[in-house]
């Protein structure tokens, strides 16, 4: 489908379900409350419904409000040899500030906390970062920690069914980003295209990239670990011994590796597993918790050159930052 033809779709759907919801809202929480206290007399579980009710209403308007302001962006970007640059930083203040309302709704209607440490060692940059993934709500994260607190133009490697989210499918690819498929049936081309995000870079950009390449789920680990047994030894031993990730996926990490000089950083977070799905927060009732974030920079120099000892590196670094999000849950230090 052409970029027209999907944008027409999504973005009508998401002003039509804008309207029905907006419209309809005091009926929704009515039967959301209706249904959180029977939960509640049967189990004494959180009032999720309510909560999920009221963010689809916030997510929503939300969408109209950045397509709305992606469009005057891009009508007041003006003209002249400047527009390009005037654009990309309208439409990043545009992501940013769109961001951190998704990320500040969900933390108030869920009672999280935030406990950060080790994002200041994150600047100067240019840097890559490399990210757990266990939550559709962690993604908001290194907008919010790194782009909008710290001044990042961050440029991300996304997969392309996000392009079904008309605010990052116009936001997205206005800036320097790289949607990817998760079935590797174009890697070579999609593998350079991850490689190009980390050409260019200056001290106020960086590349994030989730290397596992898709949300972490227990399922997931157990068809990796039966898959690996049978075929490599080696990587079934590592798959195993990590806890809370799957293994990494070296091609988007030695591609970005090659692909400049910058430091590395590894982001660790705990406190949004529950958060994996819709679903999954409905049944497991997750609320009042605390998202705690760790973080910490390796200097290239002290990453190894040659590709076999890179590889290394790379997955005693992963097994490091399974260990801190160990610990993290156990209260230890990390």
């Amino acid at each position: 489908m052409n970029t027209f033809a999907r944008r027409a779709i999504t973005c009508s759907a998401v002003a039509l379900g804008a309207c029905v919801v907006t419209t309809t809202l005091p009926l929704l929480v009515t039967i959301a409350l209706a249904i959180d206290g029977a939960r509640w007399i049967a189990s004494r579980r959180p009032w999720m419904a309510t909560r999920l009710t009221l963010f689809l209403f916030v997510f929503l308007l939300s969408e109209c409000v950045g397509l709305s302001a992606l469009a005057l962006a891009w009508l007041f970007a003006g003209a002249g040899p400047h527009r390009r640059e005037r654009l990309l930083r309208m439409t990043w203040r545009v992501q940013c500030e769109w961001v951190a309302l998704l990320l500040a709704t969900v933390r108030r209607l869920f009672g999280l906390s935030l406990d950060v440490d080790g994002l200041d060692a994150t600047v100067p940059g240019p840097i890559l970062v490399f990210a757990r993934h266990c939550s559709i709500i962690d993604t908001l994260l290194p907008t919010v920690l790194l782009s909008r607190a710290r001044g990042y133009l961050l440029r991300f490697v996304l997969k392309r069914e996000l392009r079904w989210d008309p605010c990052i499918d116009v936001a997205g690819s206005r800036l320097p980003n790289a949607f990817v498929g998760r079935d590797g049936a174009d890697s070579a081309t999609e593998i350079a295209a991850v490689r190009a995000l980390a050409s260019d870079l200056g001290p106020s950009d960086g590349v994030l990239l989730y290397p596992e390449g898709t949300r972490f789920t227990s399922e997931k680990r157990r068809r990796i670990l039966e898959r690996l047994q049978s075929r490599d030894a080696a990587a079934h031993a590592r798959a195993q011994s990590l806890r809370h990730l799957l293994p990494l996926r070296l091609g988007g990490a030695t591609a970005l590796l090659d692909g400049s000089d910058a430091d590395v950083v590894f982001l660790a977070h705990t406190g949004l597993e529950g958060f994996a799905s819709v679903g999954a927060l409905f049944r497991q009732g997750l609320a009042r918790g605390t998202l705690r974030v760790r973080a910490w920079r390796v200097a290239r120099s002290e990453i190894p050159t040659e590709r076999s000892a890179r590889e290394a590196w790379l997955h005693a670094e992963w097994q490091r930052l399974d260990d801190t999000i160990e610990a993290m849950e156990r209260g230890r230090p990390s």
